[in-house]
């Protein structure tokens, strides 16, 4: 049981590894945009997106996570306007 659950653990290290690694490549490797979406548009995109996660978080049967995360977005829209 131990030696599953340390695989486990050591599966999650990596996968956060990769994530970071991708995130680091697209931050050196993202084009320049030459203009930036309207608030209106992206804040309505943004909240499409987060709210697509949230409810998958729901079916998951995380809701407290999933509210978690509905709030945190609310207050960094909140803070943004």
């Amino acid at each position: 049981m131990m030696l599953c659950a340390f695989s486990l653990a050591r599966k999650f290290v990596v996968e956060l590894a990769a994530f970071a690694a991708f995130g680091y490549w697209g931050r050196e490797r993202r084009p320049a945009a030459t203009r930036r979406l309207a608030t209106a548009p992206r804040m309505g995109f943004e909240v499409a997106i987060v709210g697509v996660a949230t409810i998958a978080l729901l079916v998951a049967g995380a809701p407290a996570t999933a509210a978690v995360l509905a709030v945190l977005v609310a207050n960094e829209h909140r803070a943004a306007a």
